[in-house]
């Protein structure tokens, strides 16, 4: 298992080091969804960062409530409703 992690987190920062602005998932061969990986590339016009660190708080949050005999919820909230 801890091989497992290290070949994800140097995964996700030889990613982070080869991305560049413009670029889509077609360039980078694939569909890549990790929120622990996000991050923002170029300059944050958009002020996504806050929303980024965000993720990443909550994703900390749950994985630290993480345990045996613990149920995990999911719920997805469409665009019109308030999670």
């Amino acid at each position: 298992m801890q091989r497992a992690g290290e070949a994800v987190a140097f995964t996700l920062k030889e990613m982070t080091r080869y991305a560049m602005p413009g670029m889509t998932t077609k360039e980078l061969d694939g569909f890549w969804a990790d929120n622990g990986g996000s991050f923002v590339l170029g300059e944050d016009i958009h002020h996504h960062q806050e929303l980024v660190n965000a993720l990443k708080f909550i994703l900390k949050e749950a994985i630290d409530h993480i345990k045996g005999g613990v149920r995990i919820y999911l719920r997805c909230c469409t665009p019109t409703e308030s999670c």
